[in-house]
């Protein structure tokens, strides 16, 4: 951990999908509140679900979305019937 104006740059553990290790910067109260045992979403409220999951597996969020990419949405005409509605009564 790199200590420097409040700040803690921590090293994280290998990523599963590349094998590296990476770092995040935070702020050092923050850390310390989830080192006592905060849940890391109250911890660091401002950090993204991709940081704060590195921080916790190592995986870095461009490899996580790698290994779960975005399933696309079906997009519906007009006119087409959406499966939740087929062979119920509208």
């Amino acid at each position: 951990m790199d200590e420097k104006m409040g700040m803690a740059r921590i090293t994280t553990q290998r990523c599963m999908e590349c094998g590296q290790t990476g770092t995040v910067l935070v702020q050092m109260s923050d850390y310390l509140e989830w080192m006592g045992g905060k849940l890391i979403q109250h911890a660091f409220p401002t950090l993204s679900d991709g940081l704060r999951e590195q921080l916790i597996t190592g995986t870095h969020p461009e490899c996580w979305d790698k290994m779960f990419p975005p399933e696309e949405e079906e997009e519906f005409g007009e006119d087409e019937v959406y499966p939740i509605h087929q062979g119920l009564p509208i």
